[in-house]
């Protein structure tokens, strides 16, 4: 699941009410996954979100400065939970 354009809310009480878990609850990404520049300021929040079931565990989280959207990619890695 990606771009809930939500950093807490239904959508995310939804999905852990499924058992799901936010992957950045792991291994919580240095930066911020959104941006938008106003004249009063930037905005910034983390609204985008990789969740997973219990069969999976997170190895990695990061954000990467690319691409052409005011949301930046967010990379997880996952692998077979133990």
């Amino acid at each position: 699941v990606g771009d809930l354009n939500e950093e807490y809310g239904a959508a995310m009480d939804v999905l852990g009410a499924r058992a799901l878990v936010d992957a950045a609850s792991a291994f919580p990404p240095p930066t911020r996954t959104w941006s938008w520049a106003t004249p009063l300021g930037e905005l910034r929040g983390r609204p985008d979100h990789v969740f997973h079931g219990a069969r999976w565990a997170v190895r990695a989280v990061d954000v990467r400065e690319a691409g052409g959207s005011d949301h930046r990619p967010l990379r997880v890695v996952l692998g077979r939970a133990p």
